[in-house]
């Protein structure tokens, strides 16, 4: 299984926390991790009355994490903060997690402009990697990753695929978009280049399939995730601006999979990347 060795769990004790931990339990290290409990209030009491509840369940995800794995070491923290997402990636800031983990329960919104938190800011502003999950995604192993390539090699993408591809058996497939309504008249040759050279880079790295394909679409994010569907993956691995479905809506690609869904939505920054010359 995948290892990190520093995750960051952000818990509101609903339907999404049991999702979160087994998440933090699959992707922890087994050598020994830290896993950091943080759960944001935005309470009407005053912030120096104690908190007795969300106390007494963090120190019951504790035990849990600490049960089902003695290498795991669990820090917890109750903040107060008028947004859930500036408060997770202050913390970020603090800790330097190598991932942060974020479960949904809820299906598709089609204008989520209840939404808390955005896996494509947070990891934008955090600069750590951001793991969309839905409860499909429970128990399921990982067979097999997409990861959207475009005009740069995608160091930091191929530096998390890393611990997620060491695995035997895993298949990895790099993933260019084609736009439709140029056609392959206006196809920039070094879009190609740069996924061959992509795959030649990752062949020499991991242990695993690697295939590589071009893709027609007019948005990143569609057309990946359609892709992605099409061969059954279990993890989609983009930046920022490859989540986004819409920016008017706010939609992005896990707002777009159903509660069923086994697809896991993996986001980190695009920088530091290679350019091909």
């Amino acid at each position: 299984m995948p290892a990190f060795k520093n995750i960051l769990l952000p818990v509101d004790f609903s339907s999404n926390t049991e999702l979160a931990v087994n998440k933090a339990i699959d992707f922890a290290d087994a050598g020994g991790a830290d896993v950091h409990l943080l759960h944001v209030v935005r309470s009407k009491r005053h912030w120096n009355e104690p908190h007795v509840n969300e106390i007494s369940q963090l120190e019951q995800l504790s035990k849990l994490l600490h049960f089902t794995s003695q290498n795991v070491r669990v820090d917890a923290q109750i903040v107060s903060s008028h947004s859930f997402e500036n408060a997770i990636v202050e913390k970020a800031n603090d800790i330097h997690p190598d991932l942060i983990i974020i479960a949904k329960n809820s299906n598709r919104k089609f204008f989520p402009i209840k939404k808390k938190i955005f896996p494509g800011h947070l990891a934008k502003k955090s600069r750590c990697a951001v793991l969309t999950a839905k409860p499909g995604s429970l128990d399921n192993k990982i067979k097999s990753i997409v990861i959207p390539v475009r005009s740069n090699i995608p160091k930091r993408k191929l530096e998390l695929l890393v611990p997620l591809a060491w695995k035997k058996n895993i298949t990895v497939y790099l993933v260019s978009m084609l736009n439709k309504l140029n056609g392959f008249a206006d196809y920039d040759a070094s879009l190609s280049h740069t996924l061959i050279e992509t795959f030649r880079l990752l062949k020499g790295e991991v242990n695993c399939q690697v295939f590589h394909e071009i893709i027609s679409g007019q948005n990143i994010a569609r057309t990946a995730l359609r892709f992605a569907k099409l061969v059954d993956a279990d993890i989609l691995l983009t930046n920022p601006e490859e989540i986004k479905i819409s920016d008017f809506s706010g939609l992005d690609i896990s707002d777009m999979l159903m509660r069923d869904s086994k697809l896991q939505v993996l986001t980190i920054e695009a920088e530091n990347t290679l350019k091909i010359m």
